[in-house]
């Protein structure tokens, strides 16, 4: 007969204490007890805080953090802890932060500073009822099978406060806490990750130093007007403002709205405060970001210059936020992050467009052009003459780069706009084989995209990858999902299904398919083999003929 019995499954302690504290960098732990003590500060606020808006104020709060090479301490006069969260919750894995719009939301982050500081803590809190305080060592812990340890309590000492000493330091962190640069850094980074609290009136002292806020702030300016949007998306709730940072300056000069030289000094010293700020309920989580990961598809340039932006992610389920469990960077994939970048990377491209720096550029590559000789003196069509068919061929050839400016863009592919945006800027006399490159590559993605955009993509896939098939073959699901049509069969498709093109373009986008096609083999000459072009003017040809469709496909 068979019996029952158990089968154990929770880890080994001290397998899981390694676990916790494997990636995490010491002064990512400092951030995490920082974390913790704001949001006690929030508990300490009943009746000032509304439960759909963050704090206002954290005048009076004071977080005191010393980083020596023996010991970190962080004290705080916030709401200190109830005999029940530091008996039951504080000191458990997973446990998450029940705190409105907290920011020690993981239910990690006490615990994993703790073991990756030092081997020894004593932890100290009074809320006003009780005074609580707990001693305890790693090895404890990994001997504990229970994982139970014993406090003790007294009578409250009368003012509310929470304080953890870390002592017995590791080596991985000693070398930090004793460097003076490390220490350093700290302080800026304190200032950075917590300026939106420190400007709401909270003090943070660092070595008995008051840590001085960090929050570039973009202002309304007579050049670039303040971009603003404001919208709740699945459940958070989301601000974003950009424009030009508030040192930076223009002026006059020549008949010319140019960055001010008399400036110079401070420009240089803030170069770096350039770009996207997110945050979260009031947490920075990337600072100064001109990456991908806030949407930009070009390199940084000096057309930018100035630009700052401030993405603000609240919500009082900090569940709903996208941040990793560090708290040191940004869950990219989610739905809501993605429909949010696509806003931000719109927003600097407005900032580009009004900038005086970029109109600077556009007319003196407009002057130089037409210095060049009298091929470039003709007034070039604007991309509305080229959609509307009334430009001329001579007036096509007299575009010198490969796309005109001010195309109208339907697309949310920042790699399309990417491509769009280089291929304003690349001169096809001077760089004839970059641009047959960029005319193949723009066509391709742009058409993809419309296909896309206008659920026609999977019904090309289909087509092309059956008519390929044998007379009785047979593909998988997950085959004809991953196949990959050539842009050869992309192109045939579409001249033969025209009719999926934007009315009344049809005729003019299905021209385009088939004078690309035509000139499809000198293109990949170029981009996959040893072939070559005749000259720039070659280019200028394949381009003309088919730039009125492809603006109607990027654009529709």
């Amino acid at each position: 007969m068979a019996t029952a019995f158990e089968v154990q499954f929770q880890p080994a302690p001290a397998y899981l204490f390694d676990y916790l504290t494997a990636d995490v960098q010491t002064a990512e732990c400092i951030f995490d007890l920082i974390d913790n003590s704001i949001d006690a500060a929030r508990g300490a606020m009943p009746g000032k805080v509304d439960d759909d808006r963050m704090p206002e104020s954290y005048a009076g709060f004071r977080i005191e953090v010393t980083l020596g090479s023996d010991a970190v301490i962080i004290n705080d006069n916030c709401s200190g802890m109830t005999e029940e969260t530091f008996s039951t919750l504080a000191f458990r894995a997973g446990e998450k932060s029940q705190h409105p719009f907290g920011i020690g939301h993981f239910g990690v982050g006490l615990k994993r500073a703790i073991l990756k500081i030092g081997d020894r803590c004593t932890v100290e809190t009074d809320d006003g009822s009780a005074y609580l305080s707990l001693t305890f060592t790693r090895s404890q812990l990994d001997q504990s099978a229970e994982l139970k340890l014993p406090a003790s309590k007294e009578a409250s000492h009368g003012a509310r406060f929470t304080k953890i000493t870390v002592d017995e330091v590791k080596d991985n962190a000693r070398r930090d806490l004793s460097s003076p640069r490390w220490k350093a850094t700290m302080g800026e980074s304190i200032g950075r990750r917590y300026g939106l609290f420190i400007r709401k009136g909270l003090v943070i002292e660092l070595n008995a130093q008051i840590v001085e806020a960090f929050a570039p702030q973009p202002v309304e300016n007579p050049y670039i007007s303040l971009q603003r949007f404001q919208d709740r998306i699945h459940g958070v709730d989301v601000e974003i403002v950009a424009g030009l940072h508030e040192q930076y300056r223009f002026t006059q000069r020549g008949g010319k709205t140019v960055s001010d030289p008399d400036n110079n000094d401070v420009h240089r010293q803030i170069s770096a405060e350039f770009g996207w700020y997110v945050v979260c309920n009031d947490r920075v989580i990337l600072l100064h970001d001109t990456t991908h990961k806030t949407g930009w598809t070009t390199n940084w340039h000096n057309e930018y210059a100035g630009f700052v932006g401030w993405v603000y992610f609240r919500s009082k389920d900090p569940s709903l936020l996208p941040w990793n469990t560090k708290k040191s960077d940004i869950i990219e994939n989610g739905e809501l992050y993605e429909e949010v970048v696509e806003i931000l990377r719109r927003m600097a491209a407005q900032y580009r467009q009004a900038t005086p720096l970029t109109k600077t550029r556009r007319n003196a590559s407009r002057n130089q052009s037409q210095a060049k000789g009298s091929r470039r003196q003709k007034k070039s069509p604007t991309a509305q003459e080229v959609l509307a068919g009334s430009a001329t061929k001579t007036q096509l050839k007299s575009i010198a780069t490969l796309l005109p400016l001010n195309i109208a863009f339907a697309s949310n592919l920042p790699k399309l706009a990417g491509l769009v945006d280089d291929s304003q800027r690349l001169d096809i006399q001077d760089f004839p084989y970059a641009s047959a490159v960029m005319l193949r590559t723009v066509f391709d993605a742009a058409v993809k995209d419309y296909l896309k955009r206008h659920k026609k993509f999977v019904d090309m896939r289909d087509a092309v990858l059956d008519e390929s098939l044998r007379p009785g073959q047979e593909v998988t699901d997950a085959v004809r999902k991953n196949y990959a049509p050539s842009l050869a069969d992309m192109t045939k498709w579409c001249i033969k299904n025209a009719e999926v093109f934007p009315d009344p373009h049809v005729r003019v986008c299905k021209q385009a398919c088939e004078r690309f096609s035509h000139h499809l083999s000198v293109l990949n000459g170029v981009v996959h083999e040893d072939g070559g072009i005749s000259n720039a003017a070659q280019v200028r040809t394949m381009r003309d003929e088919v730039l009125q469709g492809l603006l109607h496909i990027i654009g529709s």
